[in-house]
């Protein structure tokens, strides 16, 4: 237990022992009589207690270690969540699942439960008792919330706007608080079609909910059937999953290309493929696997080495698409890009940075003590120095956008606070302004990926060296900068070209992903990078707090840098396919 939650509950019970004195409820004169005014003593008395209840919620809200993230516990009927907490805090976190109802209960601790991807199907109750103690409730965009409450010393907090929607669900809570509280919150929700589309959408909630969990069901049970092995009943789910994503109109809905959704099969036709084969239906494993592949299925080294293929490896057809994929690896791709050349965008705009000592970078500088981050090494080992930092303290996932403003400080407290990862933009955003608030000129530079149905892509970082006079590749999500093979720091189109030209590349040692994951060269630069180095974006001027959700701060205009010849207008900004001009040197 932390030293604040032990002085937050002797201030509590102090102060009721005092109260039950004045009350007569028990005889003890542990200390004198505050004051001859009775309402100097009450004063005092919920004074205290106000302070033992903030030092007890503040003892873990500020401490994200504290937070436990744990398994739901269901309770006995099998649907509805029971959570009990004593003296600590513990967060749960719904990633598609289906929400029945809950009782939470905190007793000097607290309880911390995100349903903004819980699936809710019907109107549900969630029953919460707390003594001393604080819930933090996040809901969905998708439906209403109503609350009725009973408080001594505490209350409800509820900031979830109504919707409209006469077909939204309701979630019902009844709360009783003494000495505590419930905080309830309607975060913004960034869509994603299940697999991670990767494509904001506002759902129409009883359509994409009924197609989100009947889609869950099917792919939850084909996988656990290739776990246990059992690859012939894994087949009619994986069956089931095709032809849900074959016929729906889902896309309308979210609007977005129907393309898109109907290559979200490749991946489903890959392993249908693989069970076949293993259960030796030759004929149907390789119908399937072409299905695959023309869906844009490309993962070349798992379709070589696969072991489920096993069965067709020596058959002409599995061959003929074994080399198409090989065609359409990323790299591939690439390689077979249009060239570069000068043009006259230069003339109409230029890029341009945020001095160091505006008082907003100032503030990053001094909140995050960024000079004594940095250290007192050259160069190129105060830009590493910071991107350790920001790689340490800040988490990636890639799935949660941060319910935050987009600046490093905002960033910085909401990864604290919550003990939750931040995307690779707001990381690169804020690793951006960690480098002008130390007078390094730097950018955020959003890699893009030739396919324009793939909604996916990378934010990574050019930070100018002087001492290299150039732009250097550093990706605060992985922890990485790229070397040539004497060691010398490389820039993000040198990378670019010897991964055309087959030209060696180098990934630092600390490249990792959250410290769990090793990243490889083969991994990291050939196998995704590669597909996302295909053209660039880049803020005109970087600057702090660039994209603002909710500060009346306009959001800076983009540039980027293309191919000759190259269509795609996703993203719709100034182009140039000028090199030259897009990574010139910076004019602080």
């Amino acid at each position: 237990m932390k030293p604040r939650t032990i002085i937050g509950i002797v201030f509590i019970v102090a102060s009721l022992t005092k109260l039950a004195t004045i009350w007569g409820i028990i005889e003890w004169n542990w200390f004198a009589r505050v004051s001859e005014e009775p309402w100097v003593t009450y004063f005092t008395i919920c004074l205290l207690i106000y302070v033992g209840v903030s030092l007890i919620i503040d003892s873990y809200r500020r401490d994200p270690d504290q937070w436990l993230q744990r398994p739901l516990p269901i309770g006995e009927d099998g649907k509805r969540i029971c959570c009990s907490v004593h003296y600590g805090g513990d967060e749960y976190v719904y990633r598609g699942e289906p929400f029945h109802g809950a009782r939470l209960d905190a007793f000097c601790g607290g309880i911390r439960m995100d349903l903004r991807n819980a699936v809710i199907t019907e109107d549900e109750e969630i029953e919460i008792h707390t003594f001393c103690g604080g819930v933090e409730l996040f809901v969905p965009q998708t439906v209403n919330v109503e609350v009725k409450s009973r408080s001594f010393l505490g209350g409800v907090g509820n900031h979830a706007s109504r919707i409209t929607d006469k077909d939204a669900h309701c979630l019902h809570i009844i709360a009783d608080n003494f000495l505590g509280g419930v905080d309830i919150k309607r975060a913004l929700v960034m869509l994603t079609m299940i697999f991670a589309l990767g494509m904001n959408a506002v759902a129409q909630p009883k359509q994409v909910i009924e197609f989100q969990t009947a889609m869950s069901i099917h792919e939850t049970t084909y996988k656990n059937f290739v776990k246990d092995g059992k690859y012939k009943e894994a087949i009619a789910p994986l069956v089931t999953l095709i032809q849900m994503i074959d016929t729906t109109n889902i896309y309308k809905v979210l609007n977005i290309n129907e393309v898109t959704v109907r290559q979200l099969n490749a991946p489903y036709y890959y392993d249908l493929a693989c069970c076949y084969a293993v259960t030796k239906q030759k004929k149907q494993a390789l119908k399937a696997l072409e299905q695959a592949v023309d869906l844009g299925y490309n993962d070349y080294n798992n379709m070589l080495y696969d072991k489920d293929l096993t069965l067709l490896r020596k058959d002409k057809t599995y061959q003929t698409l074994l080399a198409a994929v090989k065609e359409k690896t990323p790299l591939n791709v690439l390689k077979k890009s249009a060239p570069y050349a000068q043009d006259s965008v230069k003339l109409e705009c230029k890029f341009t940075y945020q001095a160091k000592d505006d008082y907003r970078l100032t503030a990053v500088r001094d909140y995050l003590k960024l000079d004594s981050v940095a250290g007192q090494g050259d160069e190129l080992s105060k830009i590493i120095n910071l991107l350790h930092f920001v790689h340490d303290e800040m988490p990636h996932d890639g799935n949660h956008r941060a319910f935050a403003e987009m600046d490093a400080i905002d960033l910085y407290n909401y990864c604290k606070t919550t003990g939750r990862g931040v995307n690779c933009r707001q990381l690169a955003i804020s690793l951006c302004e960690v480098y002008l608030s130390m007078g390094i000129p730097a950018r955020y530079v959003t890699c893009m990926a030739a396919d324009p149905n793939d909604g996916e892509c990378h934010v990574i970082n050019g930070v100018w060296s002087e001492q290299l006079q150039k732009w250097l590749w550093i990706d605060p999500t992985n922890d990485a900068w790229v070397t040539d093979e004497n060691g010398t720091m490389l820039s993000i189109a040198e990378v670019r070209e010897r991964m055309i030209n087959d030209q060696p590349l180098v990934l630092c040692e600390t490249a990792n992903w959250n410290h769990r994951e090793k990243q490889t060269k083969e991994g990291y630069l050939d196998g995704y990078m590669s597909k996302n180095l295909y053209y660039f974006v880049c803020k005109k001027y970087s600057r702090f707090n660039p994209e603002s959700d909710y500060r009346p701060n306009p959001t800076e205009e983009d540039i980027r840098l293309i191919p000759v010849g190259f269509v795609n207008d996703n993203w719709k900004c100034d182009t140039t396919t000028d090199p030259d001009f897009f990574w010139a040197k910076p004019e602080m």
